[in-house]
């Protein structure tokens, strides 16, 4: 990571986790970081229009990654990799080693190699943009890092200390080809309104779970990535409680940025489609979402996505219906699906 987002970590103090070189290797990071950032910079700093990209969004654990490998066997949208998003000042510099390391996400067995769809928000993150994934590394801080769930904390920011940055990276993944970016970061659903101050002609695929599922899924997902990559501990009893509260509000402002879509955006823009109808059809649902956002069909690799779809099928699907999330959960989960169930007849895609 650079020299923001470093700054921004070590603010915390001593790592309490790690080796003793921890730091040195960090400092030593960073300085190639920014140095390789202004080779990027100097490549990328031309008239090439950014097209308008597809987003997959939705909150976390609601099923945006198999959307998004199943999208991108469509060779007309284009998604960044892991490699160019976990290198994103040198992608251009280095391409990926030779062979596929293989790595499984912690929270779902999800496999992931160097050139799968990756999101860009760890590019964004590297480079000193906002991103609540600093808590992964100082989940003691993650109170602090709520307000970037406000969308009016985007809409406030100076565009400039977000916008040109992230603009160079996605530019970088485009480069001269005739192709649209196809990009998924949770993230980016409270970003929507200030996404579209910069690219207004952008589409969005929202995704609906079950709000208590997604809350029960993201407590295993925060835990699992915190115990992984946190720099200090934090008591579990704290931790616990601190994800409930950042997980309520996440999921409450999702759902006001989900209305706020409706109004704002029409059908052929925005497309919202059921997590259980995706997973029990997708086939089906790749070429009625195509269809509304007149994405080519016939640029889809047949194999590819099958693939995904079989990958798909052999994954153990967690359930929840015998666990009880927290009262705060409860407390606004009717207003949280009276919001789904009119995004969905305005804007839904069903099977």
């Amino acid at each position: 990571m650079g020299r923001a987002a470093l700054n921004w970590v070590l603010e915390g103090g001593k790592p309490q986790r790690g080796s003793s070189g921890l730091l040195l290797a960090y400092r030593w990071h960073r300085f190639w970081f920014d140095r390789n950032l202004q080779v990027l910079d100097s490549q990328c700093r031309s008239a090439v229009p950014l097209h308008p990209p597809v987003f997959i969004v939705g909150p976390w654990r609601s099923g945006t990654t198999f959307l998004h490998e199943l999208f991108a066997a469509n060779q007309a949208l284009l998604a960044p990799t892991t490699w160019q998003c976990m290198n994103s000042s040198m992608h251009l510099l280095n391409p990926p080693p030779d062979g596929q390391e293989v790595v499984v996400r912690p929270m779902d067995g999800f496999v992931i190699t160097n050139e799968s769809p990756q999101e860009d928000e760890f590019a964004l993150l590297a480079q000193g943009i906002p991103s609540v994934y600093l808590a992964f590394f100082d989940p003691r801080r993650l109170t602090e890092l709520t307000r970037w769930l406000e969308p009016r904390a985007w809409t406030e920011l100076p565009q400039e200390t977000w916008w040109p940055r992230w603009r160079t990276f996605l530019t970088s993944v485009q480069g001269q080809r005739d192709v649209r970016l196809l990009l998924k970061s949770p993230n980016h659903t409270f970003r929507m309104q200030a996404i579209l101050g910069q690219l207004p002609e952008s589409s969005f695929v929202w995704i609906l779970r079950d709000p208590r599922h997604i809350f029960l899924s993201n407590i295993k997902m925060w835990k699992a990535m915190i115990r992984r990559y946190a720099l200090w501990s934090v008591d579990e009893a704290t931790l616990s409680r601190e994800l409930d509260s950042f997980l309520t509000t996440a999921l409450e402002l999702a759902s006001r940025v989900l209305l706020d879509a409706t109004a704002r955006l029409p059908r052929t823009q925005l497309v919202v489609v059921r997590y259980e109808e995706l997973l029990d059809h997708p086939s089906e649902m790749v070429e009625k979402i195509s269809d509304r956002l007149a994405l080519p069909m016939q640029r889809i690799d047949a194999a590819a996505l099958q693939q995904v779809i079989a990958r798909g099928a052999v994954l153990q699907k967690s359930r929840y219906d015998d666990c009880s999330p927290p009262n705060a959960i409860e407390s606004i989960l009717p207003s949280l699906l009276q919001s789904h169930a009119a995004a969905y007849a305005t804007h839904g895609v069903a099977a």
